[in-house]
């Protein structure tokens, strides 16, 4: 063991040469290496002066560490000073930790994340983490939050000095999850994956192996280290919650953004949104859905030529395109650092001995073996813990002989532990493996009955993860192999009916609760408590209608159909409703509502037949109870059918009538859905005479105005706010109200930019707003770069947009003539989505 470094709280210090390539061929090998000599000897008297100790040096890039922040600090200042005389550029990266010192020196993600920092700068540029800039007392640069390569969370960076930079090369365009802990060892395997990822030759990569081998976890990072080749995005699929592979191609599409148009299948819509794109998907968890998912890729493959596929499954998937990377289990090096990360997680004061090699050995270098064992260095000494793993593992490896080696040997580790488990904990465990996608403390206590205590002892084994979620709750969950594993021991129990009813029933009363009464808006809250149980309330409906259970099924249409539909799941909540449907019984409420959202499902797939036979039940099934919500919310629906179907004045008849029974029940937030439906359908109705009605348009927009200000006042999601206040901005810019348009189609860009979401149609707005402000070269280019965008994306342009397309076209072929027309259609054909954006946002309506 080295002696010489520092221990405790130390400050790494990482330097790189930018541009080193570039630079040897522009100065010769001469020159070059005179350069190259001169910056190492900078940078080490440079770190030297300061207290720093060289750890390590490879190629041009040095890694140094220092016994106090200031220090390194002053030691970056002064080596970037000295360099900026010279060719040589140098970035650097500043992040102070605790690691452990090991036998070949530093041991920990601390020295990933200085790495990581620096790597993300330019040449002559200083980065430091939020906790070295903690430490000094100096005025450093803000630059924002950052998620780097190592996929852990966003980390605020700060720059030192004045100097401006090119935006640092940290993860942008990347829905890649943040993984619990960071990546640890497999440096070889991981740059041999992101090859493949990288070959003109490879389409698809899939990386196979047992559960348990870390698949997810190494694919999760390979996708962010190529993705500086994605310059389209690197999006991720997870499968493992989804159990019927007829809601595959519509589960895939939601995460992919990908809006469903009626008459289109989904995997063209997919196809035609990814064709020209140059984006990675990463499919996680393939193998139970393996057909239907290699049915899909093949598609993609054929369809999509610059799109590259990374998947984990157990099995290959059997498609030509496919180069196979099969995961190994983890080397002695390896697996003797996850184990020492995983253990210092529960023990602080954990040292590694000679038994640790030995653990990863008897437990064949599996990630989750390893973390299991690991996981009990609380209670055991590492001897012990050889012993028993090396007692049990034999025991159980001889139950099925025919099974993969591997395979027998994860069942025997979750096996190990789960048996050293009390028959409390084993009960509850069991239980907790009808969740999909975890569950909060009161679910656990009401379905599985476990109390807090028993769930932090299950943490505290590693059987059991925690994460707050989307909702800011404390949810409990399960890797998915551990959950598997349970589900089958619930099942020798005879004890899985029990448990899922229980599930059934606890979700149904959540559902109740968030969905309160049909019509009403969700608020923002509730609409993240949706989207944290969304896989189980997926799994509690499918439940529902395997049991042949008409009421729990009907009650969750009824109350989470608006939610499906502000999520846009069309085709798959359309497919499962009309399942839920079918089924005899349940209350007549709950069946009316559930045909009134499956009316609105079929409407936007264009099934319009279907969506009003299913209105006709759905009004005489509420004509007879006389409720007046209900017929005001068939009457909505009818209004969106008929504008559907381009019958302007009954879509008008229908929107007034929804607003006067909705009012007539006696509660104003009736009303907000009968408002939307209105509006819409004055809005077609203004188009069926030339010029357009005017008295229509401003009653629309008077009647979508009123709607936001009362859906404002419930907490509307931002989601929500962002559909309603584009709405607002087409008919400002219908009515010539050019200068309040582009201010609404701005705040609107803003907010579907904050949260992520598609936002062609608020640059397109903006567009037209700007085209009316005689803003014409720039109109026309977002407007083209908006359509073509929208054409990528397999939307459809609608009757409005199209006549103020038209409009535009003559307007600016007037004032620009066809050449300076042509011209700016060039521009917004050769613009970024970034740059569109910018020009969008950059618009003043008084200049």
């Amino acid at each position: 063991m080295r002696t010489d470094l520092p221990s405790g709280t130390v400050t790494f210090l990482f330097t790189d040469v930018e541009g080193s390539t570039k630079l040897l061929q522009g100065l010769g090998e001469e020159a070059y290496g005179a350069a190259l000599a001169r910056h190492r000897s900078v940078i080490r008297e440079a770190c030297t002066a300061q207290g720093g100790v060289e750890v390590d040096t490879q190629g041009d890039a040095f890694f140094f560490a220092f016994p106090t922040a200031p220090g390194a600090l002053a030691a970056a200042e002064a080596l970037t000073e000295r360099l900026a005389e010279g060719p040589v550029r140098v970035r650097v990266g500043l992040h102070t930790g605790t690691p452990i010192l090991g036998e070949e020196g530093y041991v920990g993600h601390d020295v990933h994340r200085a790495a990581r920092i620096a790597a993300a700068g330019h040449g002559g540029q200083v980065l430091v983490s939020a906790p070295t800039a903690s430490l000094v007392n100096r005025k450093l640069i803000d630059l924002g939050e950052h998620r780097f390569k190592d996929l852990e969370a966003p980390e605020r960076v700060f720059q030192i000095g004045e100097g401006a930079f090119p935006a640092l090369r940290s993860l942008y365009a990347t829905t890649l999850p943040v993984p619990a802990t960071p990546f640890l060892g497999r440096e070889r395997e991981l740059a041999e994956v992101v090859s493949l990822l990288t070959r003109v030759d490879a389409r698809l990569v899939t990386l196979t192996g047992p559960g348990g081998t870390g698949k997810t976890r190494l694919a999760l990072q390979a996708a962010a280290d190529a993705s500086d080749n994605f310059p389209d995005g690197v999006y991720w699929v997870p499968l493992a919650p989804l159990r019927d592979p007829l809601l595959l191609e519509a589960t895939v599409a939601q995460v992919l953004e990908v809006s469903e148009q009626p008459g289109v299948a989904i995997s063209d819509s997919i196809v035609a949104s990814f064709a020209s794109r140059r984006s990675l998907i990463v499919v996680d968890n393939c193998e139970h859905l393996a057909d239907a998912v290699a049915t899909l890729l093949r598609q993609l493959l054929e369809g999509c030529p610059f799109l590259v596929i990374s998947a984990s499954s157990r099995e290959r998937l059997g498609l030509r395109a496919e180069r196979v990377h099969a995961v190994s289990p983890m080397g002695a090096a390896d697996g003797g650092l996850l184990f020492v990360e995983r253990a210092l997680a529960v023990a602080s004061d954990f040292a590694p001995d000679e038994h640790v090699p030995a653990i990863c050995e008897a437990v064949d270098g599996l990630p989750l073996a390893i973390e299991l064992a690991a996981a009990r260095v609380r209670s055991l000494s590492t001897q012990a813990i050889l012993e028993r793993v090396g007692e049990r593992l034999a025991f159980l490896a001889t139950r099925d002989r025919e099974a993969d080696e591997r395979q027998r040997t994860l069942e025997a580790t979750i096996a190990w532990s789960y048996d050293l488990l009390d028959p409390e904990e084993q009960r509850v465990l069991r239980a907790l493996s009808v969740f999909a996608g975890g569950c909060t403390l009161e679910a656990a206590e009401e379905v599985a009955r476990a109390g807090l205590d028993l769930l932090e002892s299950l943490l505290d084994k590693s059987l059991l993860q925690h994460r707050i979620d989307d909702a800011g709750q404390d949810r409990y969950w399960m890797l998915e192999t551990i959950r598997e594993y349970m589900a089958a021991r619930l099942e020798d129990a005879a004890e899985a009916d029990e448990r899922e009813k229980a599930h059934r029933a606890f979700l149904v009363l959540l559902a109740e609760e968030l969905g309160g009464v049909p019509g009403r808006p969700a608020t923002a809250a509730q609409f993240a408590r949706f989207r944290a149980d969304r896989d189980n309330f997926r799994l509690a409906l499918l439940r529902s209608i395997e049991a042949g259970d008409a009421g729990s099924a009907s009650r969750f249409v009824r109350f989470l159909g608006s939610f499906w539909y502000m999520w846009h799941e069309f085709a798959e909540s359309y497919a499962v409703v009309r399942r839920a449907l079918a089924l005899d019984g349940g209350e007549a409420d709950d069946r009316a509502y559930a045909l009134c959202y499956a009316a609105t499902f079929a409407s936007e797939l264009g099934e319009l037949a279907e969506a009003r036979a299913m209105l006709v039940e759905a009004e005489a099934l509420f004509a007879s109870s006389g409720e007046l919500a209900g017929l005001a919310e068939v009457a909505s629906c009818s209004a969106f059918l008929e504008s559907s179907l381009g019958n302007a004045s009954e879509a008008v008849a229908q929107g007034e009538r929804a607003l006067g029974l909705a009012l007539e029940a006696g509660d104003e937030s009736f009303a907000l859905k009968a408002r939307v439906s209105l509006a819409t359908a004055l809005g077609v109705a203004a188009f069926e005479t030339e010029p357009p009605d005017t008295a229509r348009l401003e009653r629309a927009l008077e009647v979508w105005t009123a709607g936001l200000e009362e859906l404002r006042s419930f907490g509307i999601p931002p989601e929500g706010e962002a559909n309603n206040v584009i709405g607002i901005a087409v008919f400002l810019t219908l009515l010539g109200r050019y200068s309040e348009a582009l201010a609404r189609a701005q705040e609107a860009l803003r907010l579907r930019r904050s949260l992520g979401m598609f936002d062609a149609d608020a640059v397109l707005t903006a567009g037209y707003a700007a085209s009316g402000l005689a803003r014409d070269r720039q109109a026309v280019a977002l407007v083209t770069w908006a359509l073509h965008t929208f054409d990528e994306q397999g939307v459809g342009v609608s009757k409005i947009d199209r006549r103020l397309f038209d409009r535009l076209e003559a307007d600016a072929r007037a004032t620009l003539g066809d050449d300076g027309y042509e011209a700016a259609v060039g521009e917004g054909e050769a613009m970024t989505h970034d740059q569109a954006v910018e020009l969008a946002l950059s618009l003043m309506a008084d200049a």
